[in-house]
């Protein structure tokens, strides 16, 4: 790893939040209509800069959304909630800006084509489901 992939980047670009949250740039844009406490700082250019929380604001409100089937009102209640519980930080944290991974990353690979019946095989087969099934929760964990 090169030293610039070590550095952290303190301000993203809308597309870059795109990227990382899997979410279409207008979707981004009408959530900060939708909710107040999302309002990112924008540049001399007047373009949008998002910080780390920023991402990780994002990324809880598209939980509480999609996973949690909130509505919006549920979801500003819910962050008040937090924000009063002093809980804020501590859920935001949860959420990663590592971009999200996609269903067709999660690709086996392994040659079924060998189907002996032989115990070695099977083992050899276990081995290579074992190898596969860590990848996975490699994947899964990032």
């Amino acid at each position: 790893m090169d030293f610039q992939s070590k550095i952290k980047k303190l301000y993203h670009s809308i597309s870059e939040v795109s990227k990382i949250t899997d979410l279409k740039q207008y979707v981004i844009r009408f959530w900060e209509t939708e909710f107040s406490v999302l309002n990112p700082a924008k540049n001399s250019s007047g373009n949008r800069i998002y910080k780390e929380n920023d991402i990780k604001l994002i990324k809880m409100i598209k939980h509480l959304l999609y996973d949690n089937k909130l509505s919006s009102n549920d979801v500003i209640k819910t962050i008040q909630k937090y924000k009063d519980d002093n809980t804020y930080k501590k859920k935001l944290n949860k959420y990663d800006i590592k971009p999200e991974k996609k269903p067709d990353e999660l690709k086996l690979k392994f040659d079924t084509s060998k189907n002996q019946s032989s115990d070695k095989s099977i083992d050899d087969l276990l081995r290579k489901i074992q190898i596969n099934l860590e990848s996975i929760i490699k994947i899964l964990d990032t």
